[in-house]
């Protein structure tokens, strides 16, 4: 329910839990949805829940944890320093390689590529489309029909706001356009951009 990004999918698992236990639906009912789900947060996540948040932080905490306090400050610092160097130079090599945006940026964008290929596109305008899936989307839910709407960045599927990616749906709506995808991809995704967040360094702390 958390990772659903859209209202009716999140509906679909909410349902799933209920024929389940009663009792867990209703405790889940009692927290506020923006707190905890993609589908009702207005694309503030981007994509990362909070648990993904944490177990990044877990990596970098791993094997000093039960280090004294005073160990245990100097030995983050100097791992993030190292983290931020090595995550700054693959930025650059990527970069310096001609490739516009990000890995996990493009794996998306590839498998999106693959499954709108078996897209039914019906246009009703220049902005907006019905989209028919024709496969299994192997998404946990069954094959359905999205309306997609270029101009405001909206596909039923949820996936578009959620992400801020074009989402299968709105390429494949793209493709029957003769328009550039790409367009559509936040200016985050890109590897220069990426690069700009490792250009802050770590002093060399003494003592």
């Amino acid at each position: 329910m958390g990772y659903a990004p859209s209202e009716p999918s999140f509906q679909y698992w909410r349902n799933e839990l209920r024929k389940e236990s009663v009792e867990a639906l209703n405790w889940v009912d009692k927290i506020p949805k923006e707190k905890w789900t993609q589908a009702y947060d207005g694309g503030r996540r981007w994509g990362h829940m909070t648990s993904n948040l944490v177990e990044a932080m877990n990596s970098v905490y791993k094997d000093i944890r039960s280090l004294p306090i005073t160990a245990l400050v100097k030995a983050t610092y100097s791992k993030t320093a190292t983290l931020f160097g090595t995550r700054g130079m693959d930025a650059m090599a990527v970069l310096a390689s001609g490739q516009v945006y990000s890995v996990p940026c493009q794996k998306r964008i590839t498998d999106a590529m693959n499954k709108a290929h078996s897209h039914v596109v019906t246009r009703h305008d220049r902005q907006r489309f019905a989209v028919e899936e024709t496969e299994d989307p192997r998404e946990g839910r069954p094959k359905d029909k999205f309306k997609v709407h270029l101009e405001e960045k909206w596909c039923d599927c949820g996936k578009f706001q959620a992400l801020h990616l074009p989402c299968s749906h709105v390429i494949a709506a793209c493709f029957h356009a003769h328009l550039d995808y790409q367009v559509y991809i936040d200016d985050v995704f890109k590897v220069a951009n990426v690069c700009r967040v490792y250009e802050h360094t770590f002093e060399v702390v003494q003592g």
